[in-house]
């Protein structure tokens, strides 16, 4: 049977009742806080015990200060005459337990309790907040003006869907957070004035369901890499979520190390931040050079045959010497895209044969076939527009090519419609039917 547990507990920073209680039932359960870390609440096992918990708030106090901090202490001799023991500390927050029957309460003035709040909720609540919030809104804005200005790639891009939501539930917590926090204080306010206090209620279920949406979302999101074969996204994916967390064990470790060992606030927040800003430029530069590096040796190059078509087979030749070929798939629930470019890696008179570039996508939702023909149709800049052709040489539903209307001069591009596929194609050359054959062969039977 194991001793020591650890938690998340999604409490909102000023929901003092609500973790009081919380708590209080851990303690009846046989689990005892003893600390409240960076990311997990620590608990230790213990007899069922009947406890009284208190939360209260001390704004001076900073999440930097020295763990033998002078002022926590006299605070916490002042308590203890009244049974009252601390527990721990998280930033401006204090923790105590008492085993009295019926304690008298620590804070005894509601208006000076709700001063107190919402002066520490200023530096851990309501400025982080607001910088998040307005952060997810420009992030949401942008998401939105993608989906709008090209909507193809970003319903075809798990990543993007992701991001996307992640940002949209940041956004909503934060809203909702600061929204419960000022409409509690209003009213604890005028309770205050009257000479009661107002029990806080904070977003404990709100924060649980952004938990588990985003944990779903980013298993989603890895597995999504896996089965649609995007190596290098797979790749760069799990090296930065592995960096972001080495950064914040690693921060989070220091400032809890120099906690303990007493050094001064302004030290230790000197010391966390530059740690912060040097572990980030080390490692995300470090695994992208890497990636980078992986790339250029062809850790992630194509492998023919894994290739609905390749630039060999339409030219009827067995190799291409000096060609490298280049791939990038992605999807979502909505679409899956596979891009391939084939191109040599420098250019040779005399040998030069083109290049070959083309991209499937195959549509997962049937109603959204439509707008992604349309969407499709209109990518074109300029002058350029597809103009519909003959589509039975390609065994397709329709087929456009891409014509300039400037110099009234067809293009050897071409958009493909096939059941749930269209394939996009560009050319060095014009197609003879037998390369025509060719690619309605190998786009219009099989999937990726």
């Amino acid at each position: 049977m194991k001793s020591k547990k650890r938690r998340l507990e999604p409490y909102s920073f000023y929901d003092h009742t609500g973790i009081a209680a919380h708590l209080e039932d851990m303690a009846a359960r046989g689990w005892m806080l003893k600390s409240v870390g960076a990311f997990t609440w620590n608990y230790e096992r213990c007899e069922p015990v009947k406890a009284h918990f208190a939360v209260t708030y001390y704004p001076r106090l900073s999440e930097f200060d020295p763990a033998d901090k002078p002022e926590l202490a006299t605070f916490a001799d002042y308590c203890a005459h009244t049974g009252w023991t601390l527990v721990c500390s998280k930033a401006q927050m204090l923790i105590y337990v008492n085993f009295a029957e019926e304690p008298a309460p620590i804070d005894t003035d509601p208006a000076l309790e709700v001063a107190n709040i919402h002066a520490a909720a200023r530096k851990s609540l309501i400025l982080p907040y607001a910088l998040l919030l307005a952060l997810g809104l420009v992030m949401g804005l942008l998401w939105v003006s993608t989906l709008i200005s090209d909507p193809l790639s970003l319903l075809a891009s798990g990543s993007q869907l992701v991001t996307g939501f992640c940002w949209l539930m940041l956004g909503v917590l934060c809203a909702v957070e600061l929204i419960v926090y000022y409409r509690w204080r209003r009213r604890a306010l005028e309770a205050a004035a009257r000479g009661e206090f107002l029990p806080t209620r904070g977003t404990t279920g709100l924060q649980r369901f952004v938990i588990y949406s985003v944990a779903l979302m980013l298993a989603y999101w890895l597995l999504n890499l896996v089965f649609t074969g995007n190596r290098l996204m797979l790749a760069a994916g799990v090296s930065m979520l592995a960096v972001y967390a080495a950064i914040a064990l690693a921060v989070n470790g220091a400032k809890g190390l120099m906690k303990r060992k007493n050094m001064p606030r302004g030290v230790n927040r000197a010391v966390s931040i530059a740690l912060s800003f040097a572990l980030s430029f080390a490692l995300i530069y470090g695994v992208t050079g890497g990636l980078l590096k992986l790339t250029r040796d062809g850790a992630f190059t194509a492998d023919a045959g894994e290739l609905p078509l390749t630039y060999e087979e339409l030219l009827g030749v067995e190799e291409l010497p000096g060609y490298v070929t280049r791939e990038n798939r992605d999807g979502s629930i909505f679409l899956e895209r596979l891009e391939v470019w084939q191109m040599p890696e420098e250019y040779v008179p005399g040998e030069y044969l083109g290049t070959f570039q083309y991209s499937v996508t195959d549509v997962r939702l049937d109603a959204l076939y439509g707008a992604v023909e349309r969407s499709l149709l209109e990518s074109n800049g300029g002058s350029w527009e597809f103009r519909e052709c003959d589509a039975a040489p390609f065994a397709a539903e329709k087929a456009y090519r891409r014509y300039d209307t400037d110099i009234h001069y067809w293009i050897d591009d071409y958009l493909l419609c096939y059941p749930g596929r269209f394939v996009e194609l560009s050319l060095s050359f014009a197609l003879e039917p037998w390369r025509k054959e060719l690619v309605g062969e190998a786009f219009g039977k099989q999937k990726m």
